[in-house]
């Protein structure tokens, strides 16, 4: 069985986790609503008669069984609620990081928990093992929700901010595997692998869509600008080697050396329209 003091210092240890790892999420209405009731039983207005002050208040039931403890801890105040067998299932407390209320399971494993911190609201959800599997926060960056395997890694990750949205997919092992996000410049989709990197996106100058080599570098480009198509061949040095248009109804071909200079083009003049390395989004695209 654990006591009502671990069960508030194990609220506090995943308060604490919570605070360095910085995640941003939204409010969980119906929970905020269960812990406003308890912040209601904890008023602290003055009373009419005389005041009884303690350390440790207890509440039993019929069989004297421990059912409720409001207590003075060692980190600030705290409330505890416990099922028929004594184990602690709730508890209210406010800690140095803040207010926070805590569910634990049958066997008196916290495994949700509420919390208001510097950051702002956070909702946290563990299983029976402890393990964290989801995380919701709300801070003045955005709201930010993650999702947890097993094993603790991140698996899922959905942002909402000014600059607008994200959505992030990660393996078993934690590495990202797909990013779709949505801004104001547009949005875009990038997919990973262990063997090439591929993204498509969308913005003001059309749709494109790149695929990288394994060491992240940009290798191909395809674009559909608004004068037309555009293709480009790039090496491991980032320096555009080929470039394939059909841009304004023209079509042409362009072959550089490996420091740029240009070595052929149809039909002549084409390649001084597009010349450099690549890497700057104009010169991309």
């Amino acid at each position: 069985m654990k006591s009502d003091s671990t069960t508030i210092g194990l609220l506090a240890e995943r308060l604490k986790k919570l605070e360095e790892q910085n995640l941003r999420f939204k409010r969980a209405a119906a929970v905020l609503g269960t812990a406003a009731a308890c912040l209601l039983l904890m008023g602290l207005s003055q009373p009419d008669g005389n005041v009884i002050e303690a350390q440790k208040f207890m509440i039993r039931d019929d069989d004297g069984t421990a059912r409720a403890a409001l207590m003075m801890g060692a980190k600030g105040p705290a409330l505890a609620m416990y099922d028929g067998e004594g184990r602690v299932r709730a508890a209210l407390s406010v800690l140095p990081e803040g207010p926070s209320f805590g569910l634990a399971n049958d066997h008196g494993d916290l495994q949700a928990a509420l919390a208001l911190t510097s950051t702002g609201p956070s909702l946290i959800l563990d299983d029976a093992s402890g393990k964290l599997r989801a995380g919701l926060t709300l801070s003045e960056q955005g709201v930010e929700l993650t999702l947890y395997s097993p094993t603790g890694k991140r698996q899922s990750v959905l942002e909402a901010s000014v600059d607008g949205s994200s959505l992030t997919l990660s393996d078993s092992n934690g590495n990202p595997q797909a990013l779709l996000t949505a801004k104001v410049n547009g949005t875009a989709l990038a997919m990973y692998s262990t063997e090439a990197d591929s993204g498509s996106s969308f913005s003001a100058q059309g749709p494109s869509m790149s695929l990288y080599d394994r060491a992240g570098k940009q290798r191909l480009r395809m674009g559909l600008l608004p004068g037309g198509p555009v293709l480009q061949f790039i090496d491991a040095s980032g320096e555009r080697r080929a470039r394939l248009s059909g841009e304004n109804d023209a079509p042409g071909l362009a072959l550089y050396a490996s420091d740029g200079r240009p070595l052929f083009s149809a039909p002549k003049g084409f390649v001084t329209k597009k010349t450099g390395k690549t890497g700057k989004k104009s010169e991309a695209q």
